[in-house]
C-alpha cells in the first residue's frame, strides 16, 4: 500500500513540476521579450527626441524586437496549451494519490481490527481458562474438604482446606491423590 501512495506522489510532484515549468517558461520568455521591446522602442524614441539623423537601426532593432515579443507570445501561448493540458492529467494523479491513501488508511483500519479481533478471542480463550482453573479450584477444594473430614464430621485443624490457596490447589494437583491413595490405604 505504501508504495501505491510513493508512486502516486512521484507521479504528482512530476507532473506539477512540468506543469510549473511550461508556466514559467512561458512566463519568463514573454518578460524576456517585452523589455527587449521596451528598451528598443525607448532607444528609438530617444534618439528621435535628440533629433539623430540615422534612426534607420533603431527601426530595425525595434521591428527585431517586435518579431521576438511576437514569437515569444507564440512559445508562451504553446507553454500555457501544455499547461492547460497538464492540469486534467495533475487533477487525475491527485485524485489518485487520494484514493491510494485512502486505501492505506482503510488498510490499516483493517489490520488493527482484525488484531483487535485476535486480541479479544485470545482474551476470551484465557478468561474461560481462568473460569475453568477456578472451578477445578473449587472440585479440589471440596475434594480435600471430604477427604479431611473426621469421622464425626469435623476438620482436621492441621489440614483444614481453606489452609490451601488457590496456586497450591491448581498446581499441586499431586496433594489430593496422595490424600487419596492415604485414604484408601487407611480404608482398607
Amino acid at each position: 500500500m505504501r508504495q501505491h501512495i510513493t508512486a502516486a506522489q512521484t507521479k504528482l510532484q512530476e507532473l506539477q513540476d512540468r506543469h510549473t515549468a511550461a508556466t514559467e517558461l512561458a512566463q519568463t520568455t514573454l518578460d524576456k521579450a517585452t523589455r527587449v521591446k521596451r528598451e528598443a522602442y525607448e532607444r528609438l524614441l530617444r534618439a528621435r527626441a535628440s533629433g539623430a539623423a540615422d534612426v534607420s537601426e533603431l527601426h530595425i532593432a525595434h521591428e527585431k524586437a517586435t518579431t521576438a515579443l511576437q514569437a515569444a507570445q507564440l512559445e508562451a501561448d504553446t507553454s500555457s496549451t501544455v499547461a492547460a493540458m497538464l492540469e486534467p492529467q495533475l487533477e487525475d494523479a491527485k485524485a489518485e494519490l487520494t484514493q491510494a491513501e485512502s486505501d492505506h488508511a482503510a488498510a490499516r483500519l483493517d489490520a488493527l481490527k482484525e488484531a483487535q479481533r485476535v486480541e479479544r478471542e485470545r482474551y476470551a480463550k484465557a478468561q474461560e481458562e481462568m473460569m475453568d482453573a477456578d472451578l477445578k479450584g473449587v472440585v479440589i477444594h471440596n475434594r480435600l474438604a471430604r477427604l479431611l473430614r473426621t469421622k464425626d464430621g469435623f476438620y482436621d485443624h492441621v489440614y483444614h482446606p481453606i489452609s490451601f490457596d488457590r496456586e497450591m490447589l491448581l498446581t499441586k494437583g499431586k496433594i489430593i491423590s496422595r490424600y487419596e491413595a492415604e485414604i484408601e490405604v487407611i480404608g482398607e
